[in-house]
């Protein structure tokens, strides 16, 4: 097992640094079908976006 250091213990107690995202759009829509208990089929238009894409920091700061 590897040992830590006394600056990584510091770490561990620091506050959290805030990340944020920016918002995202969707980058198609697919079509999914559910089925319902009753046997019927719901066809639905479902928005798919990208993982995540962080804030401009240089933007948000001037």
């Amino acid at each position: 097992m590897g040992q830590r250091g006394k600056g990584t213990a510091r770490n561990l107690d620091a506050q959290p640094m805030q990340i944020e995202g920016e918002r995202l759009k969707p980058i198609r829509k697919v079509m999914r079908e559910l089925e319902r208990p009753d046997g019927t089929i719901l066809r639905i238009k479902v928005p798919v976006y990208p993982p995540f894409k962080l804030k401009d920091r240089s933007k948000a700061k001037g």
